[in-house]
C-alpha cells in the first residue's frame, strides 16, 4: 500500500524539525557555536524549528485523513509547508533578507500557492461529504 505524499513529506519534515532541535540546543547552551555556523538570530531559528514540527504534524494528519489526495492539491501544500519554515532559517543567517524585495516576493508567492492548495483541499473535503 503506497504511503500518501503528505504523510511522506510530513514525516520528513518532522525529522528535519527534530534535527533542528540541535540548533536550538546550541542557541541556548553554545550561542558562539551557532554564530560560527552563520546563524545570527535565534528568534528566527526558533520559528523555523517550531514551524517544521507544526507543518510536519499537520501534513501527516491531513495525509491520513484525506486520502487519496490529487497531486495538484498535494504539491502546493507540500511546497508551502516546506519552504515557509525553511525561510526562517535563511532569515536567521541573514536577517536583512526581510528587507529584500526578491525575498518578499518569493515568500508571498509561496504563501499564495500554499493558500490555494488549502482552499482546494477544503473544497475537496466538503465535496466528498455529500
Amino acid at each position: 500500500m503506497p504511503v500518501p505524499i503528505l504523510v511522506v513529506s510530513g514525516v520528513l519534515e518532522l525529522t528535519v524539525g527534530v534535527l533542528s532541535g540541535w540548533l536550538m540546543l546550541l542557541a541556548s547552551d553554545r550561542p558562539a557555536w551557532l554564530r560560527a555556523l552563520g546563524l545570527r538570530d535565534a528568534g528566527y531559528l526558533r520559528k523555523g524549528h517550531l514551524d517544521l514540527l507544526f507543518m510536519g504534524v499537520i501534513q501527516v494528519a491531513v495525509g491520513v485523513a484525506v486520502s487519496p489526495l490529487p497531486l495538484w492539491i498535494a504539491i502546493p501544500i507540500v511546497l508551502g509547508a516546506v519552504v515557509q519554515p525553511l525561510s526562517f532559517f535563511a532569515l536567521s543567517a541573514r536577517p536583512s533578507l526581510r528587507e529584500s524585495a526578491v525575498f518578499q516576493a518569493a515568500e508571498l508567492s509561496v504563501f499564495v500557492v500554499f493558500t490555494a492548495g488549502w482552499l482546494a483541499l477544503a473544497t475537496l473535503v466538503v465535496l466528498r461529504v455529500r
